[in-house]
């Protein structure tokens, strides 16, 4: 049977016309709407509040070129979204002719609206996240590292026993140690991926506001607010940083498993341990433990991949499990920084949906401008 082209993706069999500059910026600003605004608003407002807060302190806030290289990052990120889009809807349809096929979808109009459309919040991202390394890389500055012994006590209180000595029986093996290290590297893919799917392809516009709000909100409250009110350094980095070796034979672990299996969460620690003892406090250092962004991330994903679908729901339940497994038993966080984590997470959550019903009430700006122009010409006939 024939595969047929996606109905309305263009009429012809001609590829679609590619939509220039004047189309893309017109399709902006008819369809900018009130969340957008809110998203960029509130990343310029969190930003500042960072560089306010580190020149206060005497360091230095995200430079210029940070902000251009990391929106550059999600640019080139937003490339490889497009192509793997792309390929998905020609696995789906199976055209004669994939490239063809591929090439219309790509400049169809309505995709590179999408496209245009979604590049504001894709810049409010991308200068966001310089601003939470800086302010990872100098919490130092704003408190001394003096919570691990109470989060250590707090852990065997809880458990009745150190948890990574606990699940060792069960993940102590160098196979499962490395897979657990490559999910842990895999996460990263939440910071760039994630966004750009939520800013083009997201369909539901609810969702996709409460998905902004809450992602800013949690590396706000959970990446710097708390972990500036309960500094911590973690197992991994108790013993070089605070002297203190309750952790030895746990790190002793990794290191022969090292050995055997390269585990790149032993590098990046290692990498990580030398820019903080240099002072680098650039893009993507710092240290810090409680609470754990790798299990808040990974939650948020949760709570926001259920309402696409339940399978996916499933899938980012699963990989949040391995985060929170994998924080411990590769020895960055206590147990107590993931629970705290997903109950702030949780919170963050339930909050940004409840704003974000709120500001899908409001009318669009450019709707309210229009709206506004429109009476000043009625009026203006009126009185003629």
């Amino acid at each position: 049977m024939k595969a047929e082209l996606p109905r309305n993706l263009f009429r012809t069999s001609r590829p679609a016309p590619l939509a220039g500059p004047a189309l893309a910026w017109k399709s902006f600003f008819r369809d900018f709407r009130r969340e957008d605004l809110t998203i960029c608003l509130l990343s310029l407002a969190i930003l500042s509040g960072v560089i306010i807060a580190l020149h206060a302190i005497g360091a230095e806030g995200p430079g210029a070129s940070w902000l251009a290289v990391n929106i550059l990052v999600y640019f080139n990120v937003l490339i490889y979204a497009v192509l793997i889009d792309a390929v998905m809807r020609i696995l789906k349809a199976r055209p004669e002719k994939p490239l063809h096929f591929a090439f219309a979808y790509i400049f169809s109009r309505a995709n590179l609206q999408k496209i245009a459309c979604a590049i504001p919040v894709i810049i409010a991202v991308g200068a966001f996240m310089p601003g939470f390394s800086s302010i990872k890389s100098s919490i130092e500055l704003f408190s001394s590292f003096t919570w691990d012994t109470t989060f250590i006590a707090l852990d065997r209180s809880l458990h009745g026993q150190d948890p990574w000595r606990l699940l060792q029986p069960f993940l102590g093996y160098p196979g499962i140690t490395q897979l657990l290290s490559s999910a842990y590297h895999l996460w990263f893919m939440l910071i760039y991926f994630g966004p750009i799917y939520f800013a083009v392809y997201g369909t539901d516009r609810m969702l996709r506001l409460q998905f902004f709000l809450a992602f800013f909100l949690t590396w706000t409250i959970c990446g710097m607010v708390l972990a500036i009110a309960f500094a911590s350094v973690g197992p991994c980095f108790i013993g070089p940083l605070l002297g203190n070796g309750y952790f030895a034979d746990q790190m002793g672990y990794l290191s022969d498993v090292h050995r055997i299996f390269p585990l790149f969460t032993v590098e990046i620690q290692e990498q990580l341990l030398l820019w903080y003892k240099a002072g680098d406090h650039g893009l993507g250092r710092g240290i810090t433990a409680m609470p754990s962004m790798h299990v808040a991330l990974a939650f948020l994903y949760v709570l926001a991949m259920r309402r696409v679908s339940k399978p996916l729901g499933w899938l980012f339940g699963t990989f949040c499990l391995l985060i929170m497994l994998g924080s411990v038993h590769l020895g960055y966080h206590y147990a107590v920084d993931g629970y705290v984590a997903i109950a702030v997470t949780a919170a963050i959550w339930a909050a940004a949906g409840a704003l974000a019903k709120r500001l899908r009430t409001m009318p669009a700006p450019m709707a309210l401008l229009a709206r506004s122009n429109g009476s000043m010409k009625l009026a203006a006939t009126s009185t003629i």
